[in-house]
């Protein structure tokens, strides 16, 4: 293909297993959060009581001191200590992993990027926004273990990315945008209206978190167009790892599509997305089959919403 360039071997099989080793890691992290806070025992009026203790300092009795709350005391210091000892472990894995996809050169994200794709899934996000635009090409091309040139000059370190987020209300857009600052201190508000939010930082990187009516449609399950989440482990040009949840390759079609038939912009800007919607229809069909059934979830319209049945049909 010449708008996508495989992976070679050693990179593909480094990006297969590093990415074992990242979900491993994402689910001790997950136990570690589990276990968050702790347990005390407190004495009161001449009694011992098993108090557990938030990240936020609330507390709560569990009871007195009796054979029930000592094991629940046991139980979780075991189990805080195992999901601690083994986020530890996988800790150093990954670590050895990054080296390992810098120096195959397994990955191409910018720095930033992933910066902010992981502030995003620390703050817990994966569920309530989506990557749009052209960074998400990144997504498709690290399941489909290619690079791509289409990326070139646009979410390369070379130059200045521009990070586009689909947010499912309100509180989610405020999350999106302390990840934004949490990664780079510099971005600020450039332009902001009902539902949509425009940033810029000092080294020319621009943010749009969108967050109107239209979009919240697509988290809401029940609803015919909910979107099917694309979410894959990418790879920093550094090495380190970060997931990205984006829209689905075939949404990215329509809207690429929607961007080209567009009367204010240049000819040049119209072709681009053009060629990008076709390239990325190609990627589909030769790489991701999986995702070649329109964008929408499973809803009582069938397999996908009807608007999007036949979306990169040919």
């Amino acid at each position: 293909m010449t708008d996508w360039i495989e992976l070679n071997d050693q990179a593909s099989r480094q990006y297969a297993d590093a990415t074992i080793v990242f979900a491993e890691w994402e689910k001790a992290r997950a136990r570690v959060q589990e276990c968050s806070g702790g347990m005390i025992w407190r004495t009161s009026k001449g009694r011992e009581y098993l108090i557990q203790t938030g990240k936020d300092n609330r507390q709560r009795s569990l009871g007195p001191r009796s054979p029930h709350t000592e094991a629940i005391y046991t139980a979780f210091i075991s189990r805080k200590r195992q999901a601690q000892e083994t986020l530890g472990r996988l800790r150093h894995e990954m670590a050895l992993a990054d080296r390992q996809n810098r120096a195959l050169q397994v990955g191409d994200a910018p720095a930033l990027l992933v910066r902010i794709l992981t502030n995003m899934e620390r703050i817990g996000l994966r569920d309530s926004t989506l990557i749009a635009g052209d960074c998400a090409l990144l997504a498709y091309a690290a399941q489909a273990r290619v690079k791509s040139w289409l990326a070139a000059g646009q979410v390369h370190d070379c130059e200045p990315i521009h990070v586009q987020i689909l947010a499912a209300d309100a509180r989610a857009k405020d999350m999106a945008l302390a990840a934004l600052l949490a990664a780079d201190k510099t971005f600020i508000a450039s332009q902001a209206t009902e539902g949509r939010l425009n940033l810029k930082n000092a080294q020319g990187a621009t943010a749009e978190i969108l967050y109107d009516g239209l979009i919240q449609i697509l988290f809401k399950p029940d609803m015919p167009m909910a979107v099917r989440p694309f979410s894959v482990p990418l790879v920093a040009t550094s090495g380190r790892m970060a997931r990205m949840t984006a829209i689905p390759p075939s949404m990215y079609v329509l809207r690429a599509h929607g961007l080209a038939g567009r009367t204010d912009i240049s000819p040049a800007e119209a072709l681009q997305h053009a060629q990008r919607a076709l390239a990325v229809r190609r990627l589909i069909k030769s790489h991701l089959p999986d995702w070649n059934d329109g964008w929408a979830m499973p809803t009582k319209f069938g397999k996908t919403g009807p608007a999007t049945q036949g979306a990169v049909d040919d």
